[in-house]
């Protein structure tokens, strides 16, 4: 199955919804659009020896969520975006996500990953496990 990766523009898209900011005036930032290329590409990202790092669509948004946590590329709302963006990278690749399927506290797993705590992104790899399903 082929994957549709998270592009800038609906990063941006996402961005300008959830925290109302503005898209073109962002991107003359090369700062911040460093930072989010890099979070963006993280998901597909290989191990050593060329296999998959992130194997799962769950394992990916996960993957693409705790990276825009740790980039911080927004000055404010960027949890609020880095989820949003997760979420959209789910859908785009047939799946639902329903936070009540598991009985992690998400304001804790995304602190923790904002905090820079390692275990954070084991902790949100398994919540995604939990709460996402394929769409029917």
């Amino acid at each position: 199955m082929a994957v549709t990766y998270l592009s800038m523009s609906r990063y941006l898209a996402i961005a300008e919804a959830n925290a109302g900011v503005n898209g073109d005036e962002l991107l003359d930032d090369v700062n911040f659009t460093r930072r989010v290329l890099a979070a963006l590409q993280e998901p597909m990202a290989r191990a050593v020896g060329g296999s998959d790092r992130y194997p799962s669509i769950p394992n990916k948004a996960a993957a693409l969520e705790f990276a825009l946590i740790r980039e911080d590329p927004l000055d404010k709302s960027n949890v609020l975006v880095a989820h949003e963006s997760a979420l959209e990278f789910v859908y785009l690749n047939g799946f639902e996500f329903d936070p009540r399927r598991s009985a992690w506290n998400q304001d804790e797993l995304w602190d923790a990953a904002a905090r820079g705590m390692t275990e954070s992104h084991p902790r949100l790899s398994e919540w995604f496990d939990q709460c996402c399903t394929r769409a029917n």
